[in-house]
């Protein structure tokens, strides 16, 4: 699975104007001047990606996972809300 590193390589790349031997020393500045909200706005849309990927993976079934789904679908879940549930429902699969 993507991580939050592997999204804002690809934003940035996608704007990139240069060699692939400057990439990365530019990609660290580009970071490093990213402003809060610019930051914020780059996580919510890594949310967005990662939820849909994640309920691609998911079963389509309803089952013990159905609980996940309805949760990785609300359109406003917070990172922390969304980690918090998915713990729980991991902790009563596991039992």
């Amino acid at each position: 699975m993507r991580t939050f590193e592997d999204f804002l390589m690809e934003k940035h790349g996608e704007h990139y104007v240069g060699t692939k031997d400057c990439m990365i020393d530019d990609f660290n500045k580009w970071v490093s001047d990213l402003g809060a909200d610019e930051f914020i706005e780059y996580g919510n849309q890594a949310l967005a990606s990662i939820k849909a990927e994640l309920l691609e993976k998911l079963p389509k079934e309803r089952d013990t996972f159905g609980a996940a789904i309805d949760i990785f679908k609300a359109p406003n879940i917070g990172f922390n809300d969304c980690r918090a549930h998915v713990n729980r429902i991991i902790d009563e699969v596991c039992k």
